[in-house]
């Protein structure tokens, strides 16, 4: 089995259908675990396959402020509270959200995953950030953690979710919701100063274990 586990709005749709090539070509099923599915999650093994996604908290809350009021509310109180909230900005929100990292399961996993597999050969640890800016490398570490060589046709399929195809990517999140990016940083010019020195106080355990196991040539989007 293919087990794939990442945090939300982290480019995982993309990467859930670049897996699903790879799945094809290996002819071994694939699982995701994202949000509230980690709770089934069963830990490590030396049988299956682990593809674990990261990508930096900051950059996903200032989605998250954007979607706010695009994804479909529950009910009517539920649509409103996400209009007060949306109405109060975007340092508001994203500081909001950074007050339950602490229980966040995804989060939760993915940083005991880290703590205690680094070395595991059955583990690759996979982000955002090498899916927009390093996306051939990323194609390549994942050809040969699964020991293949994808054909023309998986490549070509592959190859929609690269940044430079993504505009003409029907199934593109981009092209659902308005908000999306396809660059990691954008916390950088989206929150005040001292917003992002709160969240760095809050998430620098976190933002170092991330760091840890990014490719070097991106690690210094976690500093």
């Amino acid at each position: 089995m293919i087990k794939f586990l990442t945090t939300a709005t982290s480019g995982s749709q993309s990467l859930l259908r670049i897996l699903s090539e790879y799945s094809k070509v290996t002819g071994i099923d694939l699982e995701l675990y994202r949000g509230a599915m980690f709770k089934s999650f069963k830990g490590i093994n030396n049988v299956d396959k682990f593809v674990v996604n990261v990508r930096d908290p900051r950059d996903v809350w200032c989605n998250q402020y954007y979607w706010l009021i695009q994804h479909p509310a529950p009910n009517e109180e539920a649509k409103l509270a996400r209009r007060r909230r949306y109405d109060r900005g975007i340092d508001a929100s994203v500081l909001a959200s950074a007050k339950g990292f602490s229980s966040d399961m995804a989060a939760k996993s993915i940083s005991k995953i880290i703590e205690d597999n680094r070395d595991n050969e059955n583990i690759i640890f996979v982000s955002y950030a090498q899916l927009c800016v390093e996306f051939d490398l990323l194609v390549q570490r994942l050809n040969n953690f699964f020991g293949v060589e994808p054909t023309k046709t998986h490549i070509d399929t592959i190859y929609k979710e690269s940044p430079k195809s993504l505009n003409d990517n029907k199934d593109w999140i981009g092209n659902q919701w308005q908000g999306c990016d396809i660059m990691p940083g954008r916390y950088k010019s989206e929150l005040k100063l001292e917003t992002i020195d709160v969240l760095n106080s809050k998430i620098d355990v976190y933002l170092d274990l991330i760091k840890q196991i990014e490719v070097p040539k991106l690690k210094y989007l976690y500093e």
